[in-house]
């Protein structure tokens, strides 16, 4: 049988190659685990008993849990212990792609580009402006010490209309505060007073460049719209009431601010604020159950993306009054982002589960479909903002492309309908990943997309293996929630792993969307159980076309995904060779206690059949009796208030007291860390260098 050309097949290694992990034997062997002490607590819930026998690790203030999770750390940096120098040849092979030149989406003003970007010679990202082929720094974080914010981090930027102004927004870490400088472009100088507390609207400017829109929450939570005339300073408020929140743009096509107001269950309405705000009322545009986003203007008509009832909708105004007029209907969409382009609609996301950028005129009529690269063409920092960038003056735009086998910058002509790369990753090699995707069945019947990546000299076709020659090893990333839809984004851990002859397996389980409203309602709530099914089929589907060898699968699941991957290593052991858990849920009973943010995706236990899901697909509820469970590495945020750590602590002491397997159950603390592994991109490696060192523990690794 001809076998694929895979590094960990023994070849002799050059000086170049970087052995990640040189043998099993040589990593260090705790004996045992940090003991966990078992309590006989429980709790009732709807009138059923529950065990909840390591509820004192959900005491996080507590000496106690702090020295027991410091010691499951180190028993977890001991066991995955790599000489020195093998250490920092794994970071440097992840740090090569993670700390190269990346360009955040620019946007176009004039004949200049703006954009966020970090490099590694600089500390966090900076503000530059691109003309004549050339880049020029023009902001970065320290210049927020002038405010006393010495260890700031920009956090976001708006240019005004004519490039002349920018609008950067700094924020501390350390102290939460958030702040507002205004930099004048040509003279290189900042206004002296800066703005405390805001946060941009898509748009915030007005045409002439004198007044900047913006929300803040104040210090008692309450929520307002503002907005300040630049050489004036004083800010005036707009709107304000209670415990509703603003989102603000500026609408030159309207004369006026468009302001979304979000009540506290939930509920949009957006209104129009006259340019002359103290001589006219704000008028009610639209109003709207769920999520609700301004896209733009045009023709005196205001545009909005609608997601829960997945429409765009114009509001169309006449003597001081608007009317709501359906454009179109996105429901067999998956949107990412949607925005107006002169005369141009722009969405971005996926049409019939595959990545596309959409191009409609006003009215809703389809006018091209951009096919980019295999990977969504999006940007996720800042947080929010629209995925491609443009200008209403000019018929060009930017996205930012995160795909796995070539990121970077793509400029489209919403004119002539073209798009070419402006700038393409450094240290990235350009088709040297194959992706493909594939589609199985479910269970139930249904049909499930499966995206896979590889190298392009790794065959699938013969990647199960002999005898004599063990298959690739398959990394598969699960999420399956909040309408993400998993497709092979670009990181140094997944390049590396794939550089090594591994192969990416995503399949886009319900609960995302790939297919829309409908996926992701197919799998949240009391659906959650497809989920965890479509993850299981998955791995059967990998087994019977071969592409995966007995043993040679690492499940990866990250926050909410964390729950699929889990509940398929924990009730078919058979299937998985491995599991990597990051920032977990894990007590999906008791989630509510914590965080009232999982309602929406699992359901909550006052309502009968979410209750009876809730206990099927909770990871902690299935841990109760003696069971084999897969080799586990668990990371836990030490100050995650998303996923709190105790999720993590309570299934790692769970999974250890279970285990009847050989399995070893590992919890990584990462120290400082919200919902996230890292809390810069040094820490982020440290982890992902667990990870791949957790991995090659079960499967064997090679870099070179």
């Amino acid at each position: 049988m001809r076998q694929p050309d895979f590094a960990w097949q023994g070849k002799t290694l050059s000086a170049l190659v970087l052995a990640v992990f040189l043998t099993c034997t040589a990593i260090a062997q705790p004996s045992e685990y940090p003991p966990s002490d078992v309590s006989g607590d429980s709790d009732v819930i709807e009138g059923v008993e529950l065990a909840n026998p390591f509820a004192w690790l959900e005491h996080l203030d507590s000496a106690e849990v702090a020295e027991w999770a410091a010691a499951q750390d180190e028993f977890a940096r001991v066991s995955l212990a790599l000489p020195m120098d093998d250490s920092a040849a794994v970071r440097a092979r992840m740090a090569r792609y993670d700390e190269s030149f990346q360009i955040n989406t620019p946007v176009r003003r004039g004949d200049h580009l703006f954009f966020l970007a970090e490099s590694a010679d600089r500390a966090g990202r900076s503000l530059y402006m691109y003309r004549d082929g050339a880049d020029r720094l023009i902001a970065g974080p320290s210049d927020f010490a002038g405010i006393g914010m010495a260890e700031a981090q920009i956090d976001d930027f708006r240019v005004s209309p004519s490039g002349r102004f920018a609008a950067i927004a700094g924020v501390e870490g350390t102290s939460g505060r958030r702040a507002v400088r205004i930099l004048d472009v040509e003279t290189g100088e900042y206004r002296p007073d800066p703005i405390e507390g805001a946060v941009f609207g898509d748009e915030p400017w007005s045409p002439d460049g004198q007044w900047l829109y913006f929300s803040r929450s104040d210090a008692d939570g309450e929520g307002s719209a503002w907005r300040v005339r630049l050489g004036w300073g004083e800010e005036q408020r707009l709107a304000g009431a209670g415990d509703r929140r603003y989102r603000v743009s500026y609408a030159g096509a309207l004369g006026g601010a468009v302001i979304v107001e979000r009540g506290a269950s939930g509920e949009r309405r957006a209104f129009l604020a006259s340019a002359d705000a103290a001589a006219a009322p704000m008028v009610l545009m639209v109003e709207a159950a769920g999520p609700l986003r301004f896209i733009g203007a045009a023709d005196g008509h205001g545009y909005f993306y609608q997601r829960g009832r997945d429409r765009i909708v114009a509001a169309r105004g006449a003597r001081g009054t608007f009317d709501t007029v359906e454009i179109m209907d996105t429901s067999g969409l998956s949107v990412t982002s949607a925005h107006l382009y002169g005369d141009r609609l722009v969405i971005n996301g996926l049409e019939a589960g595959a990545p596309a950028i959409m191009v409609y005129g006003l009215d809703g009529v389809h006018l091209h479909t951009f096919r980019p690269p295999f990977g969504l063409l999006w940007t996720n920092f800042p947080a929010g903002r629209p995925a491609i960038l443009g200008d209403p003056q000019s018929p060009l735009a930017y996205a930012n492309s995160i795909a796995l086998e070539s990121p970077g910058v793509y400029e489209i002509d919403l004119e002539r309908l073209e798009m070419r790369p402006w700038r393409l990753r450094d240290g990235v090699e350009p088709g040297a990943v194959s992706i493909s995707r594939r589609t199985y069945r479910s269970a139930d019947g249904q049909e499930v997309p499966m995206v896979l990546a590889h190298r392009r000299d790794v065959d699938l076709a013969s990647a199960r293996g002999d005898d004599d020659a063990p298959s690739a090893p398959v990394l598969m990333w699960v999420y399956g929630a909040h309408r993400y839809t998993a497709i092979p984004f670009f990181n140094g851990f997944f390049r590396t792993f794939i550089d090594a002859g591994g192969v990416l397996a995503m399949p886009q389980i319900r609960g995302g969307g790939a297919h829309g409203a409908r996926w992701h309602e197919a799998g949240s709530r009391a659906n959650k159980t497809n989920t965890v099914a479509d993850t299981v089929a998955a791995l059967e589907w990998l087994r019977d076309e071969g592409i995966a060898g007995p043993g040679r699968v690492t499940v990866l699941g990250n926050s909410a995904g964390s729950v699929p991957a889990a509940m398929a290593g924990i009730t078919r052991p058979d299937l998985v060779g491995a599991l990597i858990l990051e920032i977990p849920l894990s007590d999906l009973v008791r989630h509510a206690r914590w965080s009232s943010g999982w309602a929406t995706e699992f359901g909550v236990p006052d309502v009968p059949e979410e209750f009876a899901t809730l206990r099927a697909v909770s990871p902690y509820e299935a841990l109760q009796e003696p069971r084999p469970v897969p080799p586990t590495l668990i990371l836990a945020g030490e100050n995650d208030t998303v996923a709190p750590p105790h999720h993590a602590y309570k299934l790692a002491a769970a999974m250890q007291r279970a285990q009847t397997g050989d399995g070893e159950i590992l919890l990584h603390v990462v120290r400082g860390a919200g919902h996230q592994i890292g809390v810069d991109a040094a820490q982020r490696i440290e982890s992902q260098s667990y990870e791949l060192a957790f991995i090659n523990r079960i499967m064997g690794l090679q870099i070179e």
